[in-house]
């Protein structure tokens, strides 16, 4: 059977086995940091009768470095009629870092900015690289893998390696699930997307900073698509897992809950999302009285529909989409994440209509990001 994805919002499933940027001018702002002592500026005891509008606030040429972590595990099996002839169980742990920048759109009859998504992190205070990218470590209940794409710096270079039973470390050129994708390829077109007039994802941005309007560095009908870095963690699936917008009227105080419907990433094909319904309770006010400066959510969300069924090829997918609890960390000064952590489950089928073969998978997923702090120098 030829394989699956399905992402939650990155990787969820695999059927077997395998499964911004450089926009910046030579004029860009320096990154925006978090920069906000949660731990001395609680004012949620004194802050009662505080109201806080909790819009987007960004504009052209700000820039935004997060890091990202997702984890998920899959388990399943593969069957014709009764006879089993597979398992599978696969864990994967990825550390990503985003820069996100908003930039002008240029095109006629375009009002809305652009955000542009670039892997990795910005320069030093000297315009040196950093280390940062995408890391990641996979154990497909046959071997373990890890990886590392982003610039050469830190002792850090864009490897893949073998995870011997030892603890031993060996240098391959491809991880098995993943033919004709090379370390050197991907930081390749991963350091192309992140210069000058490049990104690896575009999206328009609304007034109530909802993202709407992505366009791809690649062309997904194009069918090599190898070293583009989105083909190991999509990107648009990172940036809906992270962003948080709410409508531009909207005001509360603490202990009241708004809801909103918005798209979050589900599907078997880039880019795919389902629409869902967000609830999220103001918990906790930072900053001052005069003038918070973050805010604390919790938050549930669930499918508007929750079955769905999609035909990639010959296969069918079908699979509730999850529902979705977590914690946010709201940045009112620009109005974007400052920390998002949420988490899902789904169980699911996927079958070639016509034969007896199917594979039942269950995925649990977990997902954090946060908004940078200013580095040391």
């Amino acid at each position: 059977m030829r394989l699956l994805r399905i992402s939650i919002p990155v990787v969820l499933v695999g059927a077997l086995a395998a499964l911004a940027v450089g926009l910046a001018s030579a004029q860009q702002r320096d990154p925006y940091y978090f920069g906000v002592d949660t731990a001395t500026t609680n004012i949620t005891e004194t802050a009662a009768e505080v109201v806080i509008e909790p819009r987007f606030r960004a504009v052209v040429d700000d820039q935004f470095p997060y890091e990202i972590y997702v984890n998920t595990k899959r388990t399943g099996t593969s069957s014709e009629g009764t006879n089993l002839f597979d398992t599978f169980r696969r864990t994967e742990s990825w550390i990503v870092h985003a820069q996100l920048i908003m930039r002008e759109d240029e095109l006629e009859r375009r009002k809305d900015p652009l955000l542009a998504f670039q892997y990795g992190v910005p320069n030093d205070a000297e315009g040196k690289a950093r280390p940062g990218g995408i890391s990641f470590l996979i154990d497909n209940g046959r071997g373990r893998y890890s990886g590392y794409i982003g610039p050469a710096a830190g002792g850090n270079s864009a490897k893949f390696q073998e995870i011997l039973p030892d603890g031993a470390r060996s240098d391959v050129t491809n991880i098995p699930g993943w033919p004709g994708i090379s370390a050197s390829g991907v930081e390749s077109s991963r350091s192309a997307q992140a210069g000058m007039n490049a990104a690896s994802l575009w999206v328009s941005m609304a007034e109530d900073g909802r993202p709407h309007n992505p366009q791809y560095y690649v062309d997904w009908n194009d069918p090599d698509q190898r070293s583009y870095p989105g083909q190991l963690i999509e990107p648009l699936h990172l940036l809906l897992g992270l962003h948080t917008h709410f409508a531009k009227d909207t005001k509360l105080k603490l202990g009241e809950s708004v809801k909103l419907t918005r798209g979050f990433p589900v599907g078997v094909v880039p880019g795919a999302a389902a629409e869902y319904e967000f609830s999220y309770k103001l918990e906790n006010l930072y900053g001052t009285l005069e003038e918070p400066t973050a805010a604390r959510f919790s938050f549930t969300a669930a499918p508007r529909a929750a079955r769905q069924a999609i035909k990639v090829g010959e296969l069918l997918a079908e699979f509730d989409a999850p529902a979705i609890s977590g914690t946010l960390l709201f940045d009112l000064l620009k109005g974007v994440t400052a920390d998002i952590a949420w988490a899902g489950a789904v169980k699911g089928l996927i079958s070639q209509p016509g034969t007896e073969l199917r594979t039942e998978f269950a995925s649990d997923m977990d997902f954090r990001a946060s908004l940078m702090r200013k580095p040391p120098k």
